[in-house]
């Protein structure tokens, strides 16, 4: 990756190159990419917690109980029951019953990548900006399906041991499970968004523009403080008119 500095005098921003292709980016778009996901992700996740998604926890409860039986045979089952908030469950011979909610399916993990993905800043150069917008689309659905089954196959190892005796607390809410569950959905985002490079780009160009500001005002104060002291007024007077 390095910095090529375009000498169109239109063209004021600095351009990267990467992988043989150009990126560029206003400061309006790397501006709304943080507020961007800020907007779309909090009300999400609001509304997931008021709100129940009863299809997608009837799918997640089936594809769990399939592939209990199918590498178990544990002779799981679903069952649902309307009275409760969180009506599929899944039971197990041997008295052993879960309630699923929307937490179980990903939907949080799945909300912020898609977020992330939705507001990654494009590239100005059209060449390298003609395919994000199919980029994007197909890395929001692997995204999607590799949350979706990681969670499946994380809740039907879950349901095995804690059928086999192991305490709930340590197979579901331990600080080890957490920090594995978070590694693995961080690990299919970064695997997943090799397609999408605006990301990573953008950020290092963010980096490169504050870095630069700041080296400018750290040289704009150092030629203040030779000036107050009545020397290099030439010095001086030249960087005040570049």
């Amino acid at each position: 990756m390095k910095i090529m500095k375009n000498r169109a005098k239109n063209q004021k921003s600095p351009v990267i190159e990467f992988r043989g292709k150009k990126y560029s980016f206003s400061t309006r778009a790397l501006i709304l990419f943080p507020v961007g996901i800020i907007i779309l992700v909090v009300p999400m996740i609001q509304f997931f917690e008021m709100t129940e998604i009863i299809w997608l926890q009837e799918l997640f409860a089936k594809h769990n109980v399939f592939f209990l039986n199918l590498i178990f045979n544990l002779g799981a089952q679903t069952m649902y029951l309307p009275i409760n908030t969180c009506p599929w469950h899944i039971d197990i011979i041997g008295n052993v019953g879960v309630y699923i909610n929307n937490g179980c399916t990903g939907l949080t993990a799945m909300t912020i990548f898609v977020a992330v993905i939705i507001c990654t800043p494009h590239s100005q150069d059209p060449k390298t900006n003609e395919t994000i917008l199919w980029r994007k689309t197909i890395d929001i659905i692997v995204t999607l399906i590799l949350i979706y089954f990681f969670n499946i196959f994380r809740a039907v190892i879950q349901f095995y041991l804690y059928s086999h005796g192991f305490a709930w607390n340590l197979v579901h809410d331990s600080l080890g499970t957490l920090s594995i569950i978070v590694a693995t959905h961080i690990s299919i985002f970064l695997i997943c968004n090799k397609c999408i490079p605006e990301l990573y780009v953008s950020i290092y160009y963010f980096g490169k523009l504050i870095y630069k500001q700041v080296r400018k005002i750290c040289i704009a104060e150092n030629f203040n403080n030779i000036n107050q002291r009545g020397q290099y007024n030439g010095a001086w007077n030249l960087f005040k008119k570049k």
